[in-house]
């Protein structure tokens, strides 16, 4: 099936979901207006995934793009097999690793994800999928090395990212921050089979706290923001063995 039979799928599938958040955001923004409080929470379910979302757009976006197209796994070798253990590093809601839990049945998806609020989405979302044997959640951010980290998170959406990335309005937190080689010696995890980093343009720094688990990781798929950011991480996993390919805005690298 091609991208635009895809996209055409999707909006009738959840042309009603899409009307239900966009009436629902009307609403928080009319209540904001008049000083009034409501519940900023809907349940919605997309392809046999259900997920309590915040008002906006940018959620079911990324439900969009992660699973009917499948961004994630659109190269052979990238959907985990049933008894692979994966590593989501910016979990967000947990649209990647719920999709990762369809196939992976005996094996393990640590989700992580330092944003408090988008945590306790991810946290239900999990719950409400009945997938907490398979996924197991950790709060915190990941990056070069161990210690706290000052995120900047926006006042509406669910995304985190370092300050000297940040877009939009919103506040500085400090969450603890922890390096994947420490994460997995930590977790005991001795081979990871599919890698996951989206972290708003902190990926190579994540990359850089690796050297120790990339030589125990088979497959990465990152998510790039920059021609820099792009450049800096294919480098990266070039000098720890990795051949690359690049697919719009991602990098899917694996052992060459």
């Amino acid at each position: 099936m091609s991208a635009k039979e895809y996209i055409y799928l999707f909006c009738i599938l959840n042309c009603l979901n899409k009307f239900k958040l966009i009436i629902f955001s009307f609403l928080i923004l009319v209540y904001k207006i008049l000083g009034l409080r409501l519940v900023k929470k809907l349940r919605l379910q997309i392809l046999e995934v259900d997920y309590e979302l915040t008002p906006g757009m940018g959620e079911l976006n990324t439900i969009f793009h992660t699973n009917l197209l499948k961004d994630y796994s659109k190269l052979d070798g990238f959907t985990p097999s049933p008894g692979a253990v994966c590593v989501d590093i910016g979990a967000n809601i947990g649209s990647t690793s719920l999709v990762w839990a369809k196939t992976v049945h005996e094996g393990k998806i640590f989700a992580i994800e330092p944003h408090p609020e988008t945590y306790n989405l991810l946290e239900r979302n999990i719950e409400i999928n009945k997938a907490k044997q398979k996924i197991l959640l950790r709060q915190l951010a990941v990056g070069a090395n161990d210690g706290d980290m000052v995120l900047f998170v926006s006042g509406e959406g669910t995304m985190a990212m370092q300050p000297a990335n940040y877009r939009w309005k919103g506040k500085e937190i400090s969450v603890p921050s922890m390096s994947l080689d420490s994460f997995i010696q930590k977790e005991n995890i001795s081979t990871i089979d599919l890698l996951k980093i989206d972290i708003e343009g902190g990926e190579a720094e994540a990359l850089e706290g690796a050297t120790k688990t990339l030589k125990h990781t088979k497959r990465v798929v990152l998510e790039f923001h920059s021609s820099e950011l792009r450049k800096k991480c294919i480098k990266i996993l070039a000098q720890n063995g990795f051949e690359s390919h690049e697919k719009g805005s991602l990098i899917f690298s694996w052992k060459s």
